[in-house]
């Protein structure tokens, strides 16, 4: 049996589900109906104080029990054993580095942080994180305090677009917004134009997906990447661009996209 608990108000609600059931739930794995171990509300499941009709109307108004139940299951913090919650924790300790590394920076360089220093400043911090909140909420959290570790700053997305023609355009509009954001999109009789907003960090990804689906036949405007991300090493064997592709962003391949 595994407890998923929500507190509203001043008052703890839970419900008995069986174990692993409520994860895959929330992953959308199965259906609600397999994950009760019982039909009840809770206050203490283990000393089987039930909760009063009073009591779930004031919390959850006119909601059904299983409406109820859903809501706790959803939204609740749920009762791991040692080994899963420091698998839980692990995981979304990761998805937190790997969100400041994507939309942050050094102040001093504008470039990426190490996934190591940011896991180092976490750990100076002493910051425990809780695999049930999200991370945008966490990550919010850690900024009030991890100036005094590290210095760290908002990174300051890149807006530009693509034009793709249409013998392309099949594999490419899926894997450019599998890369980045597309804020919008226009068509014509040649091709499409898809406005994206992206991390300078994604620049060079954005690039070398742009290159194996398109055949170096598309434009890429990059209107504020400010600093270059670093060079890849260099075959020195350069490859000329086609079609209206402008610039080059990776040194001596004539690859990627035009800066303004």
């Amino acid at each position: 049996m595994q407890v998923a608990r929500l507190k509203v108000g001043k008052t703890q609600f839970e419900v008995a589900t069986k174990s692993g059931q409520a994860l895959l739930f929330r992953q959308g794995k199965v259906d609600f109906a397999s994950v009760l171990e019982t039909e009840e509300i809770w206050k203490d499941v283990k000393k089987g104080d039930r909760a009063s009709v009073a009591e779930l109307q004031e919390a959850f108004g006119e909601l059904s029990l299983t409406e109820v139940a859903t809501k706790i299951v959803t939204k609740g913090a749920l009762q791991y054993s040692e080994s899963e919650r420091k698998e839980f924790v692990a995981k979304k300790r990761r998805e937190i580095i790997g969100f400041l590394h994507k939309n942050f920076v050094d102040p001093k360089t504008n470039r990426s942080i190490p996934n190591e220093r940011i896991e180092n400043a976490l750990t100076d911090l002493k910051f425990r994180v809780d695999p049930d909140e999200q991370v945008d909420k966490q990550v919010a959290k850690i900024l009030k305090n991890i100036v005094s570790v590290l210095p760290i700053k908002k990174m300051e997305m890149v807006t530009g677009s693509v034009t793709i023609p249409h013998a392309h355009l099949g594999k490419a509009q899926g894997i450019v917004r599998s890369v980045v954001t597309v804020t919008g999109e226009s068509y014509s009789a040649t091709g499409a134009t898809l406005n994206l907003s992206f991390a300078p960090s994604e620049y060079e990804v954005l690039i070398d997906a742009l290159n194996r689906v398109c055949r170096d036949e598309y434009e890429l405007i990059a209107n504020n990447l400010e600093t270059p991300p670093s060079p890849a090493p260099s075959s020195g064997q350069g490859k000329k661009g086609k079609g209206k592709k402008r610039g080059g962003g990776r040194g001596g391949r004539g690859r990627g996209g035009k800066r303004k």
